[in-house]
């Protein structure tokens, strides 16, 4: 690798401006006629998070009562559904269009969903506030001049905060439109398209974090509707594997499509009394609203506002389940692809190694991809080090799962992440000269290894690697291509993986970096 300093500084600069220029911007709220209120929604938050309102409680009845009476000022039918145990769900529609309802009348088109209650010590003003004023300002909108029309929804659900009882309740009920889970069935043809905003936190871009349905429709409808909201294929693996749900999840194992919203950033203050609408940040409630308006109207017309349930075959896709398509971000626009172009692209990728320089030098290669191997434990031990010694820090016992300014943390994770695999090779480096060899064919091997296995989170480290490659076949300055490709593939995710995690996960935040930056070394 005859690569100089400069050459590796430029690719540096190349991620780092790339990094930046990708982050996320919010748009100013706007009462914009046609769109989504935000000044508005903004002053129902304000109205409806002044005080806790636990599920079941007067004070939820209360805003329940304000709430009912906004969608009924848009033309909608209000319905008071009994969940049990004092929990009362509220279930809106067109006039006419759900009268006693049966199994057998239930309707499909598109369903708006939040839930009322809050933590018994919040406001909620972000948890639900947020979802409670995007639903309704949405509902506002599409209502304008013609009336609400025929295909459109809304459920209000009591005590979430409970273990999502007023979801499942419903998904029990003659009022859900799918008897049973109907994989791969149409919209039009009886699931309903669901999408539901929640918050695990008060500022930020929102995300949507998982999906439900077959891949191709779904994802289309996603980039159709405009929405620039942060989103990726890595987040919907992820949360799969988390014990945390959202009412969205029942009605997704009831055979719904859908989208589930939140907001993530600013979780120190999530299910605290600091969750309170001067906390909510007004730019993240317009950009909410915005794209669940864009998807409510892309979904209406799609369906067909008047469309009865039985579709024609014709319109119905052939079912693609959830992880067929991967998909991500790039200067705010979605793009899908199936999951084989990433698995081929591995393939690729290892096809693309200098595979007889490596074997010439393979004594300091193989050197190299075992202290590649070692970087994650060590870089994990001093993750759990780092730990025990903060959670004897006063913060940390108050607040554990977060705590306000916790940037430093991040920083020193990172940064512990990146060094500790250099630290580990330096002493060899005089007596083995192509050590950095096997460092970069490490990233290479475990890159091609998750595109072939998990295609969903493996695209991430794709063009890492493909910078490896060039590294590798000493091209350094055809690799600044794909390192600002890797820049704006993965400045977002840098920016919201700390708060995802939270601090509490500081020996993974000491290992991501490793895994998503380690061809930058």
């Amino acid at each position: 690798m005859a690569e100089t300093g400069r050459d590796h500084l430029h690719l540096l600069l190349a991620f780092g401006i790339a990094a930046a220029i990708s982050q996320p911007r919010l748009p100013a709220p706007a009462a914009e006629p046609g769109g989504f209120d935000g000044p508005q929604a903004l002053a129902r938050v304000e109205s409806w998070a002044q005080q806790p309102r636990p599920a079941a409680s007067p004070a939820l009845a209360d805003v329940q009562d304000q709430i009912a009476t906004v969608l009924e000022q848009s033309g909608l039918t209000v319905q008071r559904l009994e969940a049990g145990q004092g929990l009362t769900n509220l279930l809106a529609h067109a006039p006419g269009v759900l009268p006693d309802a049966t199994p057998d009348q239930s309707p499909s088109g598109v369903w708006l969903t939040a839930h009322s209650d809050s933590a018994p010590d919040a406001p909620g003003a972000a948890d639900d506030g947020l979802g409670l004023a995007v639903v309704t300002g949405v509902v506002q909108a599409l209502s304008q001049g013609t009336g609400p029309p025929p295909g459109l929804h809304v459920l209000i659900t009591d005590g979430e905060e409970l273990g999502l009882k007023g979801a499942r309740a419903f998904a029990r009920s003659v009022y859900w439109p799918v008897a049973e889970p109907v994989p791969g069935s149409s919209p039009a043809g009886g699931a309903p398209l669901i999408i539901n905003v929640e918050a695990r936190g008060t500022s930020g871009p929102a995300f949507m974090f998982q999906t439900a349905g077959p891949d191709p429709r779904i994802l289309n409808g996603w980039q159709q509707s405009g929405c620039d909201a942060q989103t990726g294929s890595m987040a919907r693996a992820v949360y799969d594997l988390l014990p945390n749900d959202t009412d969205f999840t029942v009605f997704r194992r009831h055979g719904a499509w859908g989208y589930d919203f939140a907001l993530i950033h600013s979780p120190h203050l999530y299910h605290t009394p600091g969750d309170t609408p001067a906390s909510l940040d007004p730019r993240s409630l317009q950009q909410t609203g915005d794209c669940v308006l864009g998807l409510a109207r892309y979904w209406l017309d799609r369906l067909g506002r008047n469309r009865p349930q039985g579709a024609h075959p014709a319109e119905r896709p052939a079912a693609r389940a959830p992880g067929s398509h991967v998909y991500g971000q790039i200067l705010g626009f979605t793009w899908v692809a199936p999951a084989w172009r990433v698995r081929t692209a591995g393939l690729l990728l290892l096809l693309a190694l200098p595979w007889h320089t490596l074997y010439d030098s393979r004594r300091d290669v193989l050197a190299g991809i075992a202290g590649w191997l070692l970087t994650p434990a060590l870089a994990f031990g001093i993750g759990w080090l780092a730990l025990m010694a903060l959670v004897r820090w006063p913060p940390f016992l108050a607040a554990p799962a977060e705590m306000p300014g916790a940037w430093p943390i991040y920083l020193a994770a990172t940064a512990a992440g990146l060094l500790t695999g250099p630290l580990l090779l330096r002493p060899l480096l005089p007596r083995l000269p192509d050590l950095t060899r096997g460092w970069h064919a490490g990233v290479v091997l475990l890159a091609a290894a998750a595109a072939l296995a998990l295609p969903s989170v493996g695209y991430l480290l794709l063009p890492g690697a493909l910078v490896s490659v060039f590294r590798l076949r000493d091209q350094p300055r055809i690799a600044l291509l794909p390192a600002v490709l890797a820049g704006l593939w993965l400045g977002p995710l840098l920016f919201s993986l700390p708060v995802a995690l939270t601090s509490r996960a500081l020996p993974l935040l000491c290992v991501a970096p490793w895994i998503l930056l380690a061809w930058l070394l």
